[in-house]
């Protein structure tokens, strides 16, 4: 796969591909729609009040712009997660997805807290202790499993 090849232009045809998809990102198609529908207003939220640069914006966005690279929550959520998986130099995803390599360094540190706020919202983030895991099978219903 050339360099160019990764641009969010081809994002929509890499869904239809599910074997590269994984290779990319570690997700299933399926699974990547799914964790999308927690990312996606995660995301949008926090880029209401957030530029791409991760500026704070001094008026609300109302409506992505068309132009933008990383035009929607899915297309963002795609750059995050093949970064993890593939573990570039910012220099390389810079110019897989046509930015600098300053603007993928906050890019990063954005979606990285996003994803971070999705898995906490999915309730898959670790138990920090006994209590906290004791809690969780509870909330699971699997009273039969644990001893409280």
């Amino acid at each position: 796969m050339h360099v160019c090849e990764l641009s969010t232009s081809n994002y929509s045809e890499l869904l239809k591909n599910d074997k590269i998809f994984l290779s990319l990102t570690s997700l299933h198609v399926a699974e990547f729609e799914n964790f999308l529908l927690f990312f996606d207003s995660i995301c949008e939220n926090y880029y209401k009040w957030h530029t791409i640069n991760d500026k704070i914006r001094e008026l609300p966005r109302l409506k992505a712009n068309s132009k933008e690279r990383l035009p929607t929550s899915g297309h963002k959520l795609f750059f995050i997660l093949t970064y993890l998986k593939n573990n570039p130099l910012q220099n390389f995803q810079a110019a897989s997805f046509g930015f600098s390599q300053g603007q993928v360094s906050d890019l990063f540190k954005a979606l990285n807290g996003l994803l971070a706020n999705t898995f906490k919202k999915m309730d898959l983030v670790p138990a920090k202790n006994n209590e906290e895991l004791q809690t969780f099978f509870v909330r699971l219903k699997f009273k039969n499993f644990i001893k409280i």
